[in-house]
């Protein structure tokens, strides 16, 4: 299947009529976003403390978006006349309340018109780091050693990613849960990537087609094999799955159901301490 990536709606950071550096909202901006980004509509900017001018045309159903890469601390300024909506994104595709940058990462700057279409012109620079005193070097006690993943608990998060699945690639598309048990590739794969001018991942392809999954059942008939050593421990899982893909053939969905049995193989990593999946490879 076709992987994409959206970036998803989020809650509004700021509307319409900014100035420079203090965004403010008025009743014209939708709360979430309905606008939709494509991957020709992204243009990577080198945001530095000079100001920068870009100019486009975006719509109510069309946003325009520009990346940037940015270090925790720093600050985000833009000012523009037009009558236009702003969300910025955060490297891990959360809305921001602020334009202070809370983490290092590529940031996302999305633009979209509150109604009818119309072409506007946005300034935008990033902030110098403020500098701060060297810490005094103290001496601490020895970490313990980092908690290693257990065989229960790497099945345990594969069970639970077949039950945030159906969520995810069903018809309501509720995405809410994927990023508490997906990082690296499988949530790019999921939520993040484009290809062929579409973005969103999986659950954004579906979305775009109108297309949806239903599971009648995903059952893990036997540990293969566990390898907990390394950063990055593994888990193969024998698996019976039965899934419909429903929807227009036209867009290749609206498949008979099929019944498939199979070894999957799922690789771990920890994001912010949390064990995750970071990817999959299906065998025989």
């Amino acid at each position: 299947m076709k992987q994409i990536l959206i970036y998803s709606s989020l809650f509004l950071l700021s509307s319409c009529n900014f100035q420079f550096n203090q965004p403010q909202k008025t009743s014209e901006c939708p709360q979430k976003t309905t606008a939709i980004l494509i991957a020709e509509n992204l243009e990577n900017v080198n945001l530095t403390t000079k100001t920068i001018t870009k100019s486009n045309q975006v719509s109510s159903t069309k946003a325009v978006g520009y990346t940037f890469k940015g270090k925790s601390g720093q600050t985000l300024s833009y000012n523009t006349d037009d009558d236009i909506c702003v969300w910025l994104y955060s490297p891990d595709n959360q809305i921001l309340q602020g334009t202070k940058l809370p983490e290092d990462g590529k940031y996302l700057l999305q633009i979209a018109a509150p109604k009818g279409s119309k072409t506007f012109k946005i300034e935008m620079s990033l902030g110098t780091l403020a500098s701060s005193p060297t810490p005094t070097p103290r001496l601490s006690p020895s970490p313990s050693p980092s908690h290693d993943l257990t065989q229960d608990e790497a099945e345990k998060l594969v069970k639970r990613w077949y039950e945030v699945k159906r969520q995810a690639f069903g018809s309501s598309f509720d995405d809410s849960l994927v990023k508490q048990y997906a990082t690296g590739q499988l949530y790019s794969n999921t939520l993040e990537k484009c290809n062929d001018g579409i973005c969103g991942g999986t659950v954004g392809w579906l979305r775009s087609k109108g297309c949806y999954y239903t599971y009648d059942f995903s059952n893990i008939n036997e540990i293969v094999s566990f390898a907990p050593s390394g950063s990055s421990p593994s888990i193969t899982v024998n698996v019976t799955e039965q899934l419909t893909l429903h929807g227009p053939r036209s867009a290749g969905c609206g498949t008979p159901t099929q019944t498939y049995q199979k070894n999957v193989t799922y690789w771990f990593q920890k994001n912010n301490g949390v064990w995750k999946i970071e990817k999959y490879k299906v065998g025989t």
